[in-house]
């Protein structure tokens, strides 16, 4: 891949990334082990949101929001005001970018910066990083620490992110305020399209769970409401949809289960070690799924085919896992 940052004697990197939000949690380990790299040093360009909510924790050397980012209706290129993001940067000798799109905003950026070198995961750089392969997203992110440090281990830097403390004491409220038996199913069923699973079949999803597991209460999060009529189910679901993105990672953080689609609240559940039941139609299980948390899988050629019995089967084959892992082989024997 051509010589490492060290040889080259790169000192100060800017790091660009705009994606959604699942994207910024798979990017954290990447962030982190270049922030090891270049302890102080990096200038973070990135949506102010994915800052607060998941890259403050970084003792970075400069944060610049990227200004007036849009869609251009007629190019569907991302646009962006890329004179103010250049002013802002003090100083670049190696830029590196971390996202899978490409435009002609971030080419005009790093004409600005005028670093030396540069990477990114297409040709305009000078070090194309491939994206092909069957590996998960976030570790064909991570080659962007490797070229630099091949030594650096992605799973040495795949903590949990830790959220400000204003969201985790928010969801601690409402987790006090649920009976104290209680455990807790947080589900997410709201995303693109393609990717979400038809109401009707989550609603009897979590219905037949909390029927057969009267120590649960199911928490619903997200945006909206993905059609789930949350009124209509039992009274061990309770609505906790458009809380605030740190507060939903947050609860997600405090959950004993958690089930849904591939999206950002997979990740979250995902990076929390939260034991979990992911759908799958149209994208990669391989690619956005399960890394560090105990899992289940249910996936199809299209979410349509996703039957109610198949996850239902999923979330207490994985609750019976949780509860023998608890127990221990000792107690287990002794229960028989």
């Amino acid at each position: 891949m051509g010589p490492h940052g060290a040889e080259l004697e790169l000192s100060y990197p800017t790091v660009f990334f705009s994606n959604g939000v699942g994207d910024a949690l798979l990017a954290l380990p990447t962030i982190r082990a270049l922030q090891t790299i270049f302890p102080g040093r990096i200038t973070l360009v990135c949506d102010e949101w994915a800052y607060y909510s998941l890259y403050a924790e970084l003792p970075i050397f400069n944060f610049v929001s990227i200004p007036e980012l849009k869609v251009d209706a007629t190019t569907v290129q991302r646009r962006f005001n890329y004179v103010k993001a250049a002013n802002a940067v003090s100083r670049c000798d190696l830029f590196i970018s971390l996202v899978p799109w490409h435009s002609r905003d971030i080419e005009a950026l790093v004409r600005r910066l005028q670093p030396d070198r540069t990477a990114g995961f297409f040709p305009f750089y000078d070090v194309q990083i491939s994206l092909s392969g069957a590996r998960h997203s976030a570790e064909v992110t991570f080659d962007a620490v490797r070229w630099l440090d091949p030594s650096l281990s992605f799973y040495a830097h795949a903590a949990p992110p830790r959220l400000p403390d204003s969201a985790t004491n928010f969801a601690r409220q409402i987790r006090d305020s649920l009976p104290s038996w209680a455990k807790v199913l947080v589900v997410h069923a709201d995303t693109a399209p393609a990717k979400c699973w038809a109401p009707d079949r989550f609603e009897a999803a979590i219905e037949r769970f909390l029927c057969d597991h009267e120590d649960y209460i199911a928490l619903i999060l997200g945006v909206g409401h993905a059609g789930l009529r949350v009124d209509r189910l039992s009274r061990r679901v309770v609505s906790c949809l458009g809380l605030p993105l740190g507060v939903s990672f947050a609860l997600v953080s405090e959950a004993d289960l958690f089930v849904g689609i591939d999206s950002c609240m997979l990740h979250a559940a995902d990076l929390f070690r939260v034991p979990s039941v992911g759908l799958f139609g149209p994208t990669s299980c391989i690619q956005w799924g399960f890394l560090f948390a105990e899992h289940r899988y249910v996936y199809s050629t299209s979410m349509e085919k996703i039957q109610v019995p198949e996850v239902s089967t999923a979330l207490n084959d994985l609750l019976s896992q949780v509860r023998q892992r608890k127990v221990g082989p000792r107690n287990a024997s002794s229960s028989k």
